[in-house]
């Protein structure tokens, strides 16, 4: 029973760390500039995204690094992160960005948006307890 469970533990591991990948490709592919052959891109990575997003289940919570726990004594944490976006409100995004690329709408602010949110979830998923 305990062979079962932890393929299925690798399974999901591997398939939020590949999330993960997407989502700095996504991140990356938002910086460039606007074309045809872009937006063949960001829907490519969109359609996985989604896909996966629908079997992944969702990240748990990350834990604030030790030392940000003490600071915030003397500094609230809030003042010193951006907020964090849900995964919920980052996946609903993308799929109305997905929408709008697909259907040739105007993308460019939600892009934006999206493209910043990216930037504060993938900070937060970034392991940072290397420091000792």
């Amino acid at each position: 029973m305990s062979i079962v469970a932890n393929r299925s533990d690798m399974a999901s591991n591997s398939t939020i760390h590949f999330e993960q990948l997407l989502l700095g490709d996504l991140q990356y592919e938002l910086q460039e500039l606007d074309s045809i052959e872009r937006e063949g891109w960001l829907l490519a990575l969109l359609d996985k995204l989604l896909t996966l997003s629908s079997h992944a289940p969702a990240t748990p919570p990350k834990q604030p690094p030790h030392y940000l726990v003490a600071l915030n004594r003397f500094v609230p944490v809030a003042s010193l992160e951006p907020s964090p976006i849900s995964r919920t409100e980052l996946f609903k995004k993308l799929r109305k960005l997905r929408d709008r690329i697909a259907h040739r709408s105007s993308y460019q602010i939600l892009a934006n948006e999206v493209r910043c949110d990216l930037a504060t979830h993938l900070q937060r998923q970034t392991p940072t307890d290397n420091i000792s």
